[in-house]
């Protein structure tokens, strides 16, 4: 079933947060980058919700509404951060986006409105709004429930951005009038490489392998542990494991696991270096930096769900891609892209790694197939997905350019 007819043309898009966008962020850097290309291609945007301390480097691309009611949802989402309050604070941050009173002169029937919040994107859409709701993890009963019973389900646009989510979504919602298209994450140009140089790999000398990312979302921890562990028993071959973005106390962890590793183990053939944090635009200088880089989630409900921006980073910066074997992942990436591993079997690690390292051809042609993956995931492509899948006539938003 396609899309239902719009009502009005597409002028103006109002781009709806709980959080303030903080190019630290993965989900930040997703959004803005694709508000950027939405921009390119003649939408005109507005951005309603706590505001950033932060500039991006390719400029803000939206225009900021109401400013008094944003400084306070600012002031509140501060709170965020006070655990005896911050679940009280966060649920009146919702309730306020939620609310007629308050977002009145923001968002209106004229606008189509863009969020991740799919209880927001409910309550907007039962007000005859038009919603675009990103899906970056599974639903609650409660949640498809209260989808099935919408007012409104033409209103409503959800977009997964993983196979699993997509189809997460298709089999639970019996309300087959609300429209789901997967919408997966991109990367920027930054991060797209010509070939490297540095293809001549020898077991010989020290292995950087890479991670870039948090040590944890949403209290799911990132298997760094299990990684450092693997890596360390592989005593034939000298690593380093690069480890950029897991914040102060992530760092501090992982540091204390590792030196208490070494000191029972005694192992000499793994160093760690830790980068707590560095601006999402210098993250391609890491990642370029690395002989091999390591997606290395286990498997679990959360994880079969996510789609990393980091995949997409790794894929475009052509550097070969060590990664866990799972549901998630599996989804994402073949076995012609990737070189999988079993996430419980340290010697499936170091199998990986030599092959990557070792083989010239085995390696070149991940790079390349993923390369070409990449491609298909940058930011413009994903701004038009977005507008392809609620525009009557795509083609027109496409000569906008």
């Amino acid at each position: 079933m396609g899309p239902p007819k719009m009502k009005h043309e597409l002028k103006s898009i109002v781009y709806l947060s709980l959080v303030p966008l903080d190019r630290k962020k993965a989900y930040s850097v997703t959004t803005i980058q694709t508000a950027v290309e939405l921009r390119r291609i003649g939408i005109q945007l507005k951005y309603f919700g706590p505001f950033s301390k932060f500039k991006f480097p390719n400029g803000w691309p939206f225009h900021k509404s109401a400013t008094f009611k944003g400084m306070f949802l600012s002031l509140n989402a501060m709170l965020f951060h006070v655990k005896i309050i911050a679940k009280f604070s966060f649920a009146l941050q919702r309730f306020l986006l939620k609310s007629r009173l308050f977002t009145s002169g923001v968002v209106s029937k004229e606008d189509w409105l863009w969020t991740r919040d799919v209880r927001i994107a409910l309550s907007l859409a039962n007000r005859g709004i038009s919603v675009l709701c990103e899906v970056h993890h599974s639903l609650s009963a409660k949640e498809i429930a209260w989808l099935n019973n919408t007012y409104s389900p033409e209103r409503l646009y959800l977009f997964p951005i993983s196979e699993f989510l997509e189809h997460h979504l298709s089999t639970r919602l019996s309300n087959k009038h609300i429209k789901i298209s997967r919408l997966p994450m991109g990367a920027n140009n930054a991060f797209f490489s010509e070939p490297s140089q540095n293809l001549k790999y020898e077991l010989v000398g020290k292995i950087q392998v890479g991670y870039i990312g948090s040590y944890e979302t949403l209290g799911i921890r990132a298997s760094l542990e299990e990684t450092i562990l693997s890596l360390s028993s592989m005593s034939d071959l000298s690593i380093d494991f690069l480890v950029v973005g897991v914040g102060k106390n992530g760092g501090a962890i992982l540091k204390r696991y590792f030196n208490q590793l070494k000191s029972e183990k005694a192992f000499t053939n793994m160093s760690l270096t830790i980068v707590p944090w560095v601006q999402h635009e210098l993250v391609s200088k890491y990642i370029k930096a690395c002989h091999i880089v390591i997606l290395p989630y286990q498997e679990n409900g959360f994880n079969s769900g996510r789609f990393p921006i980091k995949a997409v980073e790794y894929a475009a910066s052509r550097i070969p891609i060590l990664c866990s074997d799972t549901q998630g992942h599996r989804t994402i990436f073949n076995d012609n892209q990737v070189s999988f591993y079993n996430p419980d079997n340290h010697e499936s690690m170091k199998l990986s790694i030599e092959n990557l390292v070792g083989d010239s051809e085995y390696r070149k042609s991940r790079i390349d197939n993923a390369y070409s993956f990449a491609l298909n995931h940058t930011y413009a492509i994903r701004a038009q997905t977005l507008i392809s899948n609620i525009t009557p006539n795509p083609a027109k938003q496409s000569l906008l350019k």
